[in-house]
């Protein structure tokens, strides 16, 4: 039987998901740290700053999963479509962004308004993890 195909990436998906795991928890810690001051503002920025926060932690995990993924033995194909499955589950959270604060006159960018150059590369990412799983399908 010929080597799985990712081997040798096998410790990049390792130090990648340990990373991950490690952020998650600081953010996390911080959140919990700063509980207070997010309680006493509840103006847009700061909704939307806490729901960035929010989904920051779940493209944390997505990549936590995606590595255990990549890491627990299956078939090829099984793989590809989990893979599939996780990025397009994840686009919900930059479309929920956009959707949800776009026209509401944000000021959180570094320019003072609302950040769409972060959520473009958040929404191609995901995008790219999706397509990118498709052509692993060509591996087998």
């Amino acid at each position: 039987m010929a080597a799985h195909p990712l081997e040798a990436w096998r410790d990049f998906f390792v130090m990648i998901g340990s990373s991950a795991g490690a952020l998650v928890g600081l953010l996390f810690v911080v959140m919990s740290l700063h509980l207070g001051s997010i309680v006493e503002r509840s103006d847009a920025n700061m909704r939307a700053t806490i729901d960035g926060s929010r989904n920051n932690t779940f493209h944390l995990l997505t990549v936590l999963v995606e590595a255990a993924l990549l890491l627990a033995p299956q078939p090829i194909l099984w793989l590809a479509v989990e893979l599939v499955v996780v990025n397009l589950y994840g686009l919900r959270l930059p479309v929920g962004m956009v959707l949800k604060y776009a026209r509401r006159g944000l000021t959180i960018s570094e320019r003072g308004g609302f950040p769409f150059a972060p959520i473009v590369t958040i929404f191609a990412a995901y995008v790219l993890g999706a397509a990118g799983s498709v052509m692993l399908t060509q591996s087998v």
